[in-house]
């Protein structure tokens, strides 16, 4: 998806190169937005996760006997989200380089 979304944003980019943005930056700018959609989609599944399991803790006691405590954060949780953020950090670097390599009149050039 982030692929798609470079080639969309491949003149933005060029732009901001063109106005003095160091290719480091950019490099840092898609790094960024690819942790923070992560972090959202985290976020977002243990609040799911939270949820499901305080809404059905009654009705599967009641009915099949299952004891469900409630969800928390634990160590183990803690290191899949990290190996998650890590894993997002090394998939994102191939668009991010891409747009760092990227050249100025290739890019500008282009037409939308």
């Amino acid at each position: 998806m982030l692929l798609s979304s470079m080639s969309a944003r491949r003149r933005e980019i060029a732009i901001m190169r063109a106005i003095g943005a160091s290719p480091s930056f950019i490099f840092l700018i898609i790094q960024a937005e690819a942790f923070l959609i992560s972090i959202a989609g985290i976020i977002i599944a243990l609040v799911a996760i939270s949820m499901g399991v305080l809404f059905s803790q009654t009705y599967l006691a009641e009915n099949y006997g299952i004891i469900i405590n409630y969800f928390s954060m634990n160590s183990q949780m803690l290191i899949i989200v990290s190996v998650f953020l890590f894993s997002t950090f090394l998939l994102t670097m191939i668009p991010a380089i891409s747009a760092y390599r990227m050249a100025l009149h290739d890019s500008l050039g282009m037409t939308t």
